[in-house]
């Protein structure tokens, strides 16, 4: 091989060298683009998950608030109508008991 031919082979090959780190930066760039997007739908989809679970979390939580809600109000009408009963049964003591309390407070 004379001196020219081995000069050209070496440009050949230095040409051929430049070709392959341009198309790796190029597939590079396209990986790097490719996992920004990858990155940024798994960001979605793990916020449109947990955007879920959050109202899940806050229905339910709405839900045993209205029962303990509604066991409360049961209780306070039982208790009501209890002390509504027992004032009936016992009205004319009440009214006896007051009587005398103003009488009394009036001697």
């Amino acid at each position: 091989m004379t001196p020219v031919e081995v000069l050209h082979k070496i440009v050949a090959t230095e040409q051929s060298a430049r070709s392959l780190y341009a198309d790796a930066q190029e597939k590079q760039a396209g990986l790097q683009t490719l996992l920004e997007e990858e990155v940024a739908r798994l960001r979605e989809e793990i916020f449109a998950r947990a955007d879920k679970e959050v109202a899940q979390a806050n229905a339910d939580e709405v839900a045993r608030a209205d029962r303990a809600v509604e066991a409360l109000d049961a209780e306070l009408n039982t208790k009501l109508v209890q002390s509504y009963d027992s004032f009936k049964a016992h009205s004319g003591e009440y009214v006896e008991r007051l009587y005398r309390t103003v009488v009394n407070a009036d001697a």
